[in-house]
């Protein structure tokens, strides 16, 4: 029986008794079953006497083996067979969000405690709080200390922005109602509260460089002081943010995070 071999379109010569068998082409070594073969149809008679057949094609180079192959093993089931899921996935995550109901308290909350770090040393050598840097007096360990312009300047607004910032905070909570004059800034309370804090953070700026060139040993009060400044300032631009919002209907923002 000759026929095609469906992997690789080689011409095959395989005996007529392996039909219907599992067979293995020498030239690709790819499986395939052999055809069966059909019966003859029966002999017609004829007076006349038929010529002889042409002889057979020449078999070609290689063969089929005349050895039955052997039945390749059952399968494993289909959940054996499922593919492995990728590597690399993530397997946590955790989502921010920038809640109306919480950014409105940091500002209050960050300024109250940067008034009662001020009481705190603020130096190392002499151990003056912000108090005595900015009116001068005698620190804790007796030593008489000059007062700084910048310093008085930095206080002055320090104590604006605390008076003005918890108001704020309590008129975008809603815990108190906000007056007229407040409901028609809108958006932009927050923006002028936030201006009032980074005005005496820039007073405070200008000291905290001129003690980080002079090699000032500052404490962590003082740098606890300046960072608690940046973070206010930050939440007050969210406040701003989160307003405007909410006048175009929108939901608060959220930051998504997978690791």
């Amino acid at each position: 029986m000759e026929l095609m071999c469906p992997n690789c379109q080689q011409k095959l010569t395989i005996p007529d008794q392996y039909a219907g068998q599992l067979m293995r082409c020498p030239l690709c070594n790819g499986t395939f079953t052999a055809p069966t073969l059909t019966a003859p149809p029966p002999p017609v008679f004829s007076m006349t006497p038929e010529p002889p057949p042409p002889p057979p094609p020449p078999p070609p180079s290689s063969s089929v083996s005349n050895e039955p192959m052997r039945q390749p093993p059952p399968l494993p089931p289909l959940e054996e067979m499922a593919p492995a899921p990728p590597p690399g996935g993530y397997s946590r995550s955790m989502k921010i969000v920038f809640s109306p109901r919480v950014i409105p308290w940091i500002p209050p909350a960050g300024m109250l405690l940067v008034f009662l770090l001020s009481f705190l040393p603020w130096l190392g050598y002499s151990n003056p709080n912000a108090w005595h840097l900015a009116f001068g007096g005698e620190s804790a360990v007796g030593i008489r200390v000059p007062g700084d312009a910048l310093f008085a300047v930095y206080l002055i607004f320090a104590m604006i922005a605390l008076i003005v910032v918890i108001p704020s905070g309590l008129f975008a909570l809603g815990l108190v109602p906000s007056p007229p004059f407040v409901q028609a800034l809108g958006p932009w309370r927050a923006v002028i509260v936030g201006g009032i804090v980074l005005l005496s953070f820039l007073f405070l700026l200008i000291r905290y460089l001129d003690f980080i060139f002079n090699s000032a040993p500052m404490t962590i009060w003082c740098k606890l002081s300046v960072r608690i400044h940046l973070v206010v300032i930050l939440a007050l631009l969210i406040e701003f943010w989160l307003e405007l919002r909410r006048k175009k209907n929108l939901p608060p923002p959220q930051v998504e995070m997978h690791w």
